[in-house]
């Protein structure tokens, strides 16, 4: 009778996880799309120097993102990159998870 209860419980659990599941992974697929052509920069990668007094960071659709008002990326600072991508004119390099610096901050070599 005890494990009939402690059954019962976990399964009730697992039934209200369910919806938070649901949202995290929908949550994940809107962070992934982007709304400019993806590239990648190969090899063992590339170099971005900050160029400018301090760099923006853009989000994966090109905005100013928002949640990073109060960071910017210091001048003379350099990041490795791997990948980025092309939308208006422009690239941006990936310099952290999901944050991007744009081609107007930086000068960009191969490694």
């Amino acid at each position: 009778m005890k494990m009939n209860r402690f059954l019962a419980g976990a399964a009730v659990m697992c039934i209200g996880m369910a919806p938070v599941v649901s949202m995290a992974v929908t949550n994940v697929q809107t962070v992934q799309a982007s709304v400019g052509q993806p590239f990648s920069v190969g090899g063992t990668g590339g170099v971005v120097v900050i160029t400018s007094t301090i760099a923006r960071i853009y989000d994966v659709n090109g905005n100013f993102n928002a949640d990073f008002t109060n960071r910017g990326l210091p001048q003379n600072s350099t990041w490795t990159t791997t990948k980025g991508y092309q939308y208006n004119g422009h690239s941006y390099y990936l310099v952290a998870t999901n944050q991007y610096v744009r081609d107007d901050d930086v000068y960009f070599y191969f490694k």
